[in-house]
């Protein structure tokens, strides 16, 4: 059985580690560890890649509870290797998860819906909410999670044993889990089954952003990004604003006008005329 380091320690990016098995298939290996600090698929979020020795670890799986390594050479059964996840890769899902989870948490208990949909790639983070919320509560309810992360809260992820799990009242309550419960607790946001991997505090997390709203199967989809993804969502989104400016020859704030076909001069004399006739 391997140990996942990433359970308890998600801080844990490096490690050394006995190879159990190595295979060929189709052109790559599939490898065992005694332990790993690699996340393996599930859940809603992807899998850590990195390094195995000189080789790749291009994919990581979980199948019957054994975690299987995808590598690109084969590696020796027995030898010790050191495991090395990619680090920025792991923060960035680390921060949409974590964000996602606050995010849920506050919608169940403060605008009464529930996630009922989940994903996470390396390109896009969205939740599907059962009931449609309005402009106003989305920009409220950034502005609240906003407000919780920079208290930096302490996320703990842990495993309730048997008598203390049924009295435990948390989201993601599926009967079709089996084994052992895996928590993670926000306190003040979100208590949640969840095999992923978290920030050690909210602080952790940085900006959180909403970048789309919609309607969905009678609910709405909510785009979000966190972290460096925020960041990088605005400057790009800058950047665009700045073209249009530029193109138009027009201030930033007066884009929106300028795109319009109407110049801040155009309100004024409206204004003025209507003045006059009594409008």
């Amino acid at each position: 059985m391997t140990t996942r380091i990433y359970d308890n320690n998600p801080l844990a990016h490096q490690l050394q580690a006995t190879v159990l098995s190595c295979s060929e298939k189709g052109g790559s290996w599939l490898c065992t560890f005694d332990d790993t600090p690699f996340f393996a698929e599930g859940g809603g979020q992807p899998c850590d890649t990195g390094t195995a020795g000189l080789a790749n670890v291009t994919d990581v799986r979980m199948r019957d509870g054994v975690i299987w390594h995808t590598v690109d050479q084969p590696l020796t059964v027995g030898q010790e290797v050191l495991l090395t996840i990619d680090s920025a890769r792991r923060l960035d899902l680390m921060q949409q998860h974590s964000a996602e989870h606050i995010i849920s948490g506050m919608c169940q208990r403060d605008y009464h819906c529930n996630n009922v949909g989940f994903h996470l790639s390396m390109q896009s983070c969205h939740l599907d909410l059962d009931r449609e919320l309005q402009p106003e509560e989305i920009w409220r309810l950034e502005k609240q999670v906003n407000d919780f992360v920079v208290q930096n809260v302490p996320v703990r992820c842990y495993y309730p044993d048997e008598h203390q799990l049924p009295t435990l009242v948390y989201r993601n309550r599926l009967e079709r889990i089996q084994g052992d419960v895996r928590l993670v607790d926000i306190p003040g946001a979100d208590l949640c089954a969840c095999c992923g991997t978290h920030v050690m505090a909210t602080g952790m997390i940085g900006l959180v952003k909403v970048l789309d709203a919609k309607r969905y199967k009678g609910g709405c989809r909510i785009a979000i990004a966190a972290g460096a993804r925020a960041l990088a969502e605005f400057e790009s989104r800058q950047q665009q604003t700045d073209l249009i400016c530029r193109l138009l020859s027009a201030k930033k704030e007066n884009c929106a006008v300028a795109v319009e076909g109407r110049s801040p001069q155009d309100d004024v004399m409206e204004a003025l005329l209507s003045a006059r006739r009594g409008g």
